[in-house]
């Protein structure tokens, strides 16, 4: 099958591999750029003339899949399905996005992939009769190898990611509060000064593998829905609690990190190598338990690499992509909210 790769994210690493995963299947893919950055759902007439050229350039086409569900219009995907492509989109920060993005276009495509769970799968197809599909985030081996080594690691705990807006300057306090040495790599809030010493910088995407490989045991903060800026409010949102799937955890568990997550009370983790704990004293009670202790930190390695190895590579969702495409769409909610977790 020829495909056609719309857009860009600002994780090119889901980009390039779903390419290269795709590719390995035997299949013809091609890449097509965006025209605009953003994330609200707004093209004007230019944008919309612009991506249809572009799109069609490459027809005939049999797949589209597309990362930038806020650029192509109905009218687009309307076109291209009556030329015999079948559309499918990603909502890759589901359902955060729906109030400004996802739920203009959700309707207009033939397939929906969400990185949310059973709970927003449920949402839409509450909302708009859409049946979509789990599918979080993924890498592979060329942008983010095995390689744990604690004996190696200089940090003894690490965050990807940024403390910055409103609940996020939360996180800082908290590793900065941690009885080891915490280090994070991301932002701050504007303004906010480094009192505790704990900023390591803001890193270039190429610089992750081997910054991260710093870390003895890495962590995770969930964004939470009950603070969020007014322009993604919805009605609703709330009750989903938390954005449970950062993507920073698929490049842990590729990298083979021990990873402790701070959630919601009564929430599983996304899989199973993850220790989670849902206050600062249990997350210092839980990497107390393991971090002096090398031979249960190179089980928690070994089992978040069989994780990965299991369902977070770009392998096993280009797997499930094609089982989709081929076989029949006719899955009930639980067996479209996991699949990812078997595809491969």
């Amino acid at each position: 099958m020829r495909w056609i790769i719309y857009g860009d994210i600002l994780s090119r690493h889901a980009v390039n591999s779903l390419i290269s995963a795709l590719a390995a299947t035997g299949q013809d893919v091609v890449e097509v750029p965006a025209v605009s950055r953003g994330h609200r759902y707004a093209p004007d007439p230019d944008t919309e003339a612009e991506s249809r050229r572009r799109i069609e350039a490459q027809l005939p086409a049999d797949v589209l899949f597309n990362f930038r569900p806020e650029e192509l219009t109905p009218a687009v995907l309307d076109s291209l399905r009556e030329r015999g492509v079948t559309t499918i989109t990603w909502f890759a920060d589901d359902p955060l996005l729906y109030k400004i993005n996802s739920r203009h276009v959700v309707d207009a495509y033939e397939i929906t992939l969400h990185t949310g769970r059973e709970d927003v799968l449920a949402f839409y197809e509450d909302k708009h009769g859409v049946r979509g599909y789990s599918f979080p985030f993924w890498t592979d081996d060329a942008h983010y190898p095995y390689g744990y080594d604690p004996e190696a690691a200089d940090i003894e705990v690490g965050f990807l990611g940024n403390c910055h807006k409103r609940r996020r300057s939360d996180r800082y306090e908290l590793l900065a509060s941690l009885p080891w040495k915490a280090r994070l790599f991301g932002r701050l809030t504007d303004g906010a000064t480094d009192d505790a010493g704990i900023q390591e910088g803001i890193l270039e995407r190429a610089e992750i593998p081997n910054a991260i490989r710093r870390f003895r045991l890495a962590i995770n903060f969930s964004q939470r829905f009950d603070d969020v800026e007014k322009r993604y409010a919805f009605p609703g949102l709330k009750k989903f609690g938390e954005y449970f799937f950062p993507s920073r955890m698929v490049l842990y568990a590729a990298i083979g990190l021990p990873t402790v997550s701070l959630t919601l009370p009564d929430l599983d983790p996304p899989f199973g190598s993850v220790i989670t704990a849902t206050d600062r004293d249990e997350v210092v009670e839980r990497i107390g338990e393991v971090i002096d202790d090398r031979e249960a930190l190179m089980e928690l390695s070994r089992r978040a690499r069989a994780d990965f190895e299991q369902c977070l590579t770009a392998q096993s969702r280009a797997a499930l992509l094609l089982s989709v495409l081929d076989g029949p769409r006719d899955h009930d909610r639980d067996t479209r909210a996991n699949l990812w977790r078997s595809a491969a």
